[in-house]
């Protein structure tokens, strides 16, 4: 009796998905994220963008990375292909609202055997999605890039305030023209300040420090107040800010020394943080802090007494 065995192919093919929502920690922002799949490590740059985050755009990071592996002998192949994305979301002051994981794996065998061929595709499809239900995040009214230290950062205005892909120090509505955002960001200890405007636009502030202040009495339509004389140095150009310490407990009032007299500043381009005066302006040279005295039209004063008082107090932003 003469029998012929037929060689059997014999294909298996597996599909699954699945999606997680739970709470977990965060990637480093501003820093390379590594991916690992059965033992092989692939370590992905950052980028910044704008993504969708539940029904509004947000600043967010991306990382992609990708990963294969190819094991080959005579009677059996293996291949695998692994890719990765991570997106980051950011709101209000730079928290991070929400982070999403996805990887998508594909791998390949095949054997081929005495009797039989066996074949296996195998795709694998996975998803974490990580939600801050504590952070806070806005609808976007204007969004700008720029640089700190040369690393890219995105800043949005928002009706809930700044978010950003760096931490935000400090914000406030200052008024050039029209109405901007002042801005203090901090990317891995680099700080900067900026001016971001209505149509997107930002222009970077100088930080001045001033050499030092002066407590003055000072004569403002025949009344008599107390101030300090701040001064800066008038070789900056463009927009600056710079503090002091606050000296009473009470209303003031900011003034420029200008060669057509002492002019108020605005009083958005400047407020108190932490216990400090900041001032924002088109720099002078010259500045006074008037305590006590209360705001009227912003009329230059000509016709001004001051009495110098020798306190020293040196002032480093």
């Amino acid at each position: 009796v003469s029998l012929s065995l037929l060689k059997v192919n014999l294909t298996l093919s597996g599909y699954s998905q699945y999606t997680l929502s739970f709470t977990n920690t965060f990637p480093r922002r501003y820093g390379n994220e590594v991916f690992t799949y059965n033992g092989m490590t692939s370590e992905a740059p950052y980028n910044t963008s704008i993504a969708y985050f539940n029904g509004t755009y947000v600043p967010a990071m991306i990382w992609r990375g990708e990963v294969k592996g190819l094991t080959a002998f005579s009677s059996f192949n293996l291949q695998i292909d692994a890719q990765f994305t991570n997106i980051e979301f950011f709101g209000v002051n730079g928290s991070v609202i929400g982070d999403l994981d996805n990887s998508y794996v594909s791998s390949y065998f095949s054997h081929n055997g005495f009797l039989f061929n066996l074949t296996i595709n195998n795709v694998e499809s996975h998803m974490k999605l990580v939600i801050n239900p504590n952070a806070e995040y806005g609808k976007a009214k204007v969004s700008s890039m720029i640089s700190v230290s040369n690393i890219p950062v995105v800043i949005e205005i928002t009706d809930k305030g700044v978010e950003s892909t760096a931490e935000v120090q400090l914000y406030h509505q200052v008024v050039v023209i029209e109405p901007a955002m002042l801005v203090s960001v901090n990317v891995n200890g680099y700080g900067e300040y900026v001016t971001v405007f209505p149509n997107g636009t930002a222009e970077y502030v100088r930080i001045a420090s001033p050499s030092y202040v002066n407590v003055t009495n000072i004569t403002l339509n025949s009344n008599h107040y107390t101030a300090q004389v701040v001064k800066v140095n008038s070789t900056i150009s463009g927009y600056i800010v710079f503090n002091v310490s606050l000296l009473k407990n009470e209303t003031f009032v900011v003034f420029k020394q200008t060669s057509n007299g002492m002019v108020q500043l605005n009083p958005n381009d400047y407020f108190i943080y932490n216990g400090k005066i900041i001032v924002f302006d088109d720099p002078s040279t010259t500045y006074y802090i008037v305590y006590g005295y209360k705001p009227s039209i912003q009329t230059p004063f000509t016709n001004v007494e001051i009495l110098m008082i020798a306190v020293v107090v040196l002032v480093i932003i």
